[in-house]
């Protein structure tokens, strides 16, 4: 699994992703991000791992946030999801 990619294991992603490895493995299992399970150990492309922050951030699923992890991404969006979640939107 090379080709050009550049490959994380969870933890790596996780952390580059501001979210837990637990936010990860819900996401593979919603199908909103792939991961190859290589010798028994997940791995993910940086690009598709991008792709899902970005998409995170246009669709009802809020953006990975790791607790008490400032980041500008949990700003606008969080507050209109919030209100979508709770229906005063």
């Amino acid at each position: 699994m090379t080709g050009g990619r550049e490959w994380m294991l969870i933890a790596d992603a996780a952390e580059y992703a501001e979210c837990s490895t637990k936010t990860l493995r819900r996401a593979i299992a919603k199908g909103a991000l792939r991961g190859y399970k290589q010798a028994g150990r997940w791995r993910f492309d940086r690009a598709e791992v991008d792709s899902w922050i970005q998409g995170a951030l246009h669709s009802e699923v809020p953006p990975p946030q790791r607790p008490g992890a400032p980041s500008v991404r949990r700003g606008f969006l969080s507050n209109v999801y919030d209100e979508i979640k709770d229906g005063t939107a």
